[in-house]
């Protein structure tokens, strides 16, 4: 039950930032805006890879956007 609990806890992460970077993708992308820095924090340090290819790809759509992704680990 664990596991499945991570594996949605994860896709829902992932799914839930896709569509943030969606939404600014369709809003915020104009050509001559001003650069914009996001800061996403999580304290999942295991979705780091995962989100940051994420945001690579963006990235490579969006040059004006910078997403800075920061993995806070928890105080078990």
């Amino acid at each position: 039950m664990k596991k499945l609990f991570q594996r949605l806890s994860t896709t829902t992460i992932v799914n839930t930032t896709l569509a943030i970077l969606l939404l600014f993708g369709f809003w915020g992308c104009k050509k001559g805006i001003d650069p914009v820095v996001l800061t996403m924090a999580s304290w999942r340090i295991e979705d780091v890879a995962q989100l940051n290819r994420i945001n690579a790809l963006f990235t490579q759509s969006h040059p004006d956007i910078t997403i800075e992704f920061q993995a806070q680990p928890t105080a078990d």
